[in-house]
């Protein structure tokens, strides 16, 4: 079995050839830029729509924010195990239709109003409103959506129903959109974390005798999860990992 200094001394090297202009290509772990440049400053304000697509359900929400307060409405819409299995069409006209019947029941239909759409899937970003699916995980094998831009399938699926008018405004993975929400809550944030089933399973084996290697100062990060404040005394392995590709997007 690997030993948890050859294992850390491992994982550093793949994190190392990501960032690495030659090898970055050839790298198992991916990092790809967000161009989000800044978090929310607490100066915000108006009515925004968010569309959280990232496995078998999605949701829709509706946000008004003023400031550091705001409200917000959601539904959760089924993606169908055909649709997962189908074409990128059948997907992206089943968001469209979703995303009309929200703001019909909500009352916006008639309003033009930003969207931003996080896409939680491996991803090479090629503008804040841009942004090519490298592959597919978490049971999707919609045929035609792999190297095209999603953003522009959102589009062009709300286009032909012509009765909604969506402006997207920025496309992000779970873990910048989980970043971006805490953010204008605390002020001081500038990590995301977005955990995922398997960080529970790093528990076990070669990771559990990983993880005090990565309490770092962790004493002295505060995380804040979901309205309250924390003051870390350890972080697993999985988290640790999706925060840092986190922080080297930025």
């Amino acid at each position: 079995m690997m030993s948890s200094l050859k294992f850390l001394q491992s994982f550093w090297t793949s994190l190392t050839r990501v960032l690495g202009r030659d090898t970055q290509e050839s790298a198992e772990v991916k990092m790809f830029m967000t161009y989000v440049r800044d978090v929310p400053n607490g100066t915000e304000t108006g009515t925004f729509l968010a569309l959280d697509l990232g496995g078998t359900n999605f949701r829709v929400l509706l946000i008004d924010i003023d400031g550091d307060r705001f409200s917000m409405k959601n539904e959760i819409y089924a993606i169908p195990q055909e649709i997962m299995l189908g074409t990128g069409e059948q997907l992206f006209d089943h968001i469209a239709d979703c995303l009309a019947k929200f703001m019909d029941k909500y009352k916006v239909k008639s309003k033009t109003l930003p969207l931003g759409f996080t896409f939680s899937f491996p991803c090479r970003q090629e503008g804040l409103t841009s942004a090519r699916l490298v592959t597919w995980t978490k049971g999707f094998k919609c045929s035609g959506v792999e190297n095209q831009d999603v953003v522009q399938l959102l589009r062009a699926a709300i286009a032909k129903r012509a009765d909604i008018d969506i402006d997207v405004m920025a496309v992000v993975n779970d873990t910048t959109g989980t970043l971006m929400s805490c953010a204008h809550k605390n002020k001081q944030c500038r990590l995301g974390r977005h955990s995922w089933d398997w960080n529970k399973r790093m528990l076990h084996g070669e990771a559990r005798k990983c993880r005090d290697v990565w309490v770092v100062e962790t004493n002295r990060i505060e995380t804040y999860v979901q309205g309250h404040h924390q003051h870390g005394s350890g972080v697993r392995f999985g988290e640790s990992w999706h925060t840092g590709v986190c922080a080297h997007t930025l």
